[in-house]
Parts: C-alpha cells; structure tokens; sequence
C-alpha cells in the first residue's frame, strides 16, 4: 500500500512539472511571436520612411516630431492615443523624427503592445540622409 501512495505522489509531482513547462513554452511561444510581429511591424515602417526621403527630401525633412503610424501615412501627427492601433493588431506604432541637420534626420520607430508579461517594446533607430545632395 505504501508502495502505491509513494508512486501515485511521484506521479502526481511529475505530471504538475510537466503541466508547468507545457504552459511555459506556450507562454515563451506567445511571447516570441508578438516580439517578432512588433519587429516586422517597425521594420515596415522604417522602409516606408525610406521611401518617404527618396520621394521629396524637402517635405520629409519638415515631418519633425512624433508620429501616430496606425496606417502607413503622415494622417496623425503627434503620439499615439488610447485605441490608435495598427489596424488589425494589438500594436501601437510610433515615429519619432528628428533633424540632426540640413542633411540627416534621425528616426526612432517604437511598436508597443501589452499582454500577460506587461509592457512591450520594439524599437529601431535609423539616420536617413539626403543622398541626393553633391
């Protein structure tokens, strides 16, 4: 009888570890893909931004300041708002844009989004330069 209890108990204690790193790697396996979903949402926008400076130069160097980038496009000006998600996500995506100079703007894409864990963050920084200039 002793027997029976002790094997049921270490039955017991190794299907709760085994219950616990299942939820672990579901959680981690979550976790991995927003991350990677709020990379590739960053990355997009700074591509778009590099199209934006190949365009015209002159009217991307005057979009200084925040970004609101619910859609691809300089429609909201300023930080993003509660309920200003890309269309379809979890994420909030904003640019930053600063003029170093005549010749160089810095911008700092941040997609954000909460879940279990708290706050996330991706965030990719870029120099776009007037390559055009002799």
């Amino acid at each position: 009888m002793f027997e029976l209890v002790a094997a049921i108990a270490v039955m017991g204690v190794a299907l709760v570890a085994i219950f616990g790193l299942a939820t672990r790697s579901v959680s981690n396996t979550t976790e991995s893909r927003s991350a990677s979903e709020a990379n590739r949402l960053s990355q997009e926008a700074i591509e778009w931004l590099r199209r934006e400076r190949d365009d015209d130069w002159d009217v991307f160097l005057a979009k200084t300041g925040p970004w609101c980038l619910v859609s691809l496009d300089w429609s909201r000006g300023g930080a993003c708002g509660a309920g200003q998600i890309v269309t379809g996500t979890i994420y909030t995506r904003e640019v930053e844009l600063r003029r170093i100079d005549s010749s160089n703007v810095e911008a700092i894409v941040v997609t954000s989004w909460s879940d279990q864990s708290g706050g996330n963050q991706s965030r990719i920084t870029a120099v776009y330069t007037n390559w055009r200039t002799n």
